[in-house]
């Protein structure tokens, strides 16, 4: 009866969106029309999904947040056609009067959108980018910097962000542990990768494949990653480069030789 009640109000509501405030938090609102009055302020309120199963807060125009009643979380969705010169994915948003932590991008959110240019700048509490979130987003440039809490960042997340440039550095959080399958696949303008996180386990098939300018890995792993099959985590490198690892237990050489097994170029060599 609850929820039903909130969707008559929301249907009665005829709004448009704006947004308001300050740093990383992000204030929806919406303002009725119409009336001999003129334009009344309302409360601030979320809107409605079309699948008529999440309710739904607003980050700017078309761009949307996922509502979590429950703990009052929120990921980012319905970013498609989402037009930005620099986005900004902030900490939290405000919707019906109730702070929302984005702690994520949902999966194919922004994926091929060709109207975000600019650098991308994410909040400080997002743990997790899903798949194909920013795949194809070629406008997005300058360099990428994650936040410390991110645990995932799913296949495919970065595919063909080709604009994106310099030194690419991965999460840092004891919780990610693996690279996954082509999330950094097709970034032609990255240079160089950082792997700071000793408990990097894993790196998937094609994680970094066909990204041909990078000329250097700098790790911290502790112990040797499991590596993914089939010659293709370096495809298309540079014949020369550089791989260094800054854990002593684990020598560069040694992890530039198991580099080596599943294709990275015969003339890398590890640094001192």
């Amino acid at each position: 009866m609850i929820m039903k009640n909130r969707r008559i109000k929301l249907l009665k509501l005829l709004g448009i969106t704006a947004v308001i405030g300050g740093g990383s938090t992000l204030v929806a609102l919406t303002t009725s029309c119409g009336g001999s009055g003129g334009d009344t302020p309302e409360p601030p309120v979320a809107g409605y999904s079309q699948d008529g199963t999440n309710w739904v807060g607003y980050i700017s125009g078309s761009l949307t947040c996922i509502l979590n009643d429950t703990n009052h979380t929120c990921v980012v969705s319905n970013g498609n056609s989402y037009v930005a010169s620099g986005l900004i994915i902030p900490d939290t948003i405000i919707s019906n009067r109730t702070s929302y932590t984005v702690v994520g991008v949902n999966p194919g959110c922004f994926q091929s959108n060709k109207n975000l240019t600019g650098q991308l700048t994410f909040g400080n509490n997002l743990t997790t980018i899903g798949a194909s979130s920013f795949r194809g987003c070629t406008g997005l440039t300058g360099q990428l910097t994650f936040p410390n809490g991110i645990t995932s960042i799913q296949h495919d997340a970065f595919y063909s962000c080709t604009g994106i440039t310099g030194q690419l550095t991965l999460p840092s959080n004891p919780a990610y542990t693996t690279v996954t399958d082509s999330s950094f696949s097709f970034m032609t303008s990255i240079t160089s990768v950082v792997m700071s996180a000793a408990n990097i386990t894993s790196i998937e098939s094609s994680a970094f494949a066909m990204s041909t300018n990078i000329t250097a890995f700098v790790c911290d792993f502790a112990s040797a990653p499991t590596l993914g099959t089939g010659n293709n985590i370096f495809n298309g490198f540079k014949p020369v480069g550089t791989v260094q690892n800054l854990n002593g237990a684990y020598s560069s050489a040694t992890l530039c030789a198991l580099f080596k097994t599943v294709g990275l170029p015969a003339g890398w060599t590890p640094a001192s």
